[in-house]
């Protein structure tokens, strides 16, 4: 399964992740890209869920994924499960990467239980599910 991170989300912190993860159980099957390492940059949003995949996952910072009806039909059908991430104050590169790292299991937790589609949204307080 494909986790693929919006192209607004830095390379670094994508593969910092992804090395990350192999410390987790049963989780070596997911491919962790982004669409600026697969080099699809300014792909439209319906071209980036084509690139998350069926049954695969996103994770990103654009609030159109959980606002726009057109996408959410789009994420149903796909049966794509998406984070939208709420940036910190100031989005420098340090603290993009401790707000992930300490919700990843959260995250992790979500992809692994629930079923798509489905979308959450990552907050300081935690992570809730969105109305699909």
């Amino acid at each position: 399964m494909r986790i693929l991170f919006d192209e607004n989300a830095p390379d670094k912190l994508v593969q910092g992740i992804a090395c990350f993860t192999h410390f987790f159980d049963d989780i070596d099957d997911y491919q962790i890209t982004s669409v600026s390492l697969l080099k699809k940059l300014s792909a439209t949003d319906e071209e980036v869920l084509k690139l998350v995949g069926k049954g695969g996952i996103l994770i990103t910072y654009d609030k159109d994924f959980k606002k726009h009806k057109n996408l959410k039909a789009a994420i149903a059908k796909h049966e794509i499960g998406i984070f939208w991430v709420q940036q910190p104050k100031r989005p420098d590169f340090f603290e993009l990467g401790k707000f992930l790292l300490n919700n990843w299991e959260d995250i992790i937790g979500e992809i692994k239980t629930d079923n798509r589609p489905f979308i959450y949204q990552v907050l300081k307080k935690g992570i809730s599910r969105v109305h699909l």
